[in-house]
């Protein structure tokens, strides 16, 4: 067998212990989250190593509070990254 490191190996570990998938995803998803019938092993397995994968996300910036904040915080930057999604198109009002 294979070693690896990070969450996939503790996946790995219940996996060999023969684990019950659904019980682990009942502790990390929210509560009241239904698991649907039917849903093969595999794919809750592969559910439970994207959600321990996830990068945590970034720490608010306090100084950034207001659309004067982020514009001021865009003025004195001199490189920008810009990333968009689904609904960027979508009015804000």
């Amino acid at each position: 067998m294979f070693s690896v490191a990070g969450p996939m190996s503790w996946v790995q570990r219940q996996m060999v212990e023969n684990k019950d998938p659904r019980v682990i995803l009942n502790e990390l998803l929210p509560s009241g989250t239904a698991i649907p019938e039917g849903v093969h092993d595999v794919m809750l397995w592969k559910i439970i190593v994207s959600i321990l994968s996830e990068p945590p996300k970034r720490k608010k910036l306090d100084t950034v509070n207001t659309m004067n904040d982020l514009i001021e915080l865009i003025k004195k930057c001199s490189k920008i990254i810009v990333l968009t999604g689904a609904g960027v198109c979508k009015s804000l009002l």
